[in-house]
């Protein structure tokens, strides 16, 4: 997926934000940036994010078990709470047992993987590699920090023009 460049405002407001510059604070999250393991592990999920996002539609549509743990840690580690969490599975999708094998690494409930009947093939070169998916969905909710899906993309969108910069 190409990325789109961000504008030169966009950029130098980043920039200040991360610099704590022209009174601007630093949230809680840019703070942990700073963390190293952190920052890693921020990079792996914008860049699962970046090549797997399609504007179209709402679920994270990912290819592997390893895609949906990195996603499930960041998830984790920004503090959304487990019980806002989806995984999706078609029929024809991941096998069931490497999506709970998946879920279960990283300390979420099996109970948050859910049969579905249809999900759009994920991002791929090759067709068939599309075919094996498992969607990844934020439930909307009103306790926050994230309160849908469309709220996740718009952070992994920003927190991948920041870590692009730095």
């Amino acid at each position: 997926m190409a990325r789109v460049p961000a504008s030169e405002a966009t950029r130098k407001r980043l920039k200040d934000m991360l610099a704590g510059a022209n009174g601007v604070d630093r949230s809680a999250l840019e703070a942990r940036l700073a963390e190293d393991s952190f920052r890693a592990l921020t990079r792996a999920a914008c860049a699962v994010w970046q090549q797997r996002y399609k504007a179209d539609r709402t679920p994270l549509v990912l290819a592997d078990g390893d895609e949906l743990r990195t996603v499930l840690a960041w998830i984790d580690q920004v503090g959304i709470p487990r019980e806002q969490v989806e995984v999706r599975v078609p029929a024809d999708g991941l096998p069931r047992s490497e999506v709970a094998a998946a879920v279960q690494a990283v300390g979420f409930d099996p109970m948050a993987v859910v049969d579905v009947e249809h999900l759009p093939s994920a991002r791929s070169r090759f067709r068939t590699q599309g075919r094996a998916r498992v969607g990844f969905l934020l439930r909307e909710n009103t306790t926050g920090p994230l309160t849908a899906m469309a709220q996740l993309h718009r952070v992994m969108h920003v927190l991948a023009a920041v870590l692009e910069r730095n």
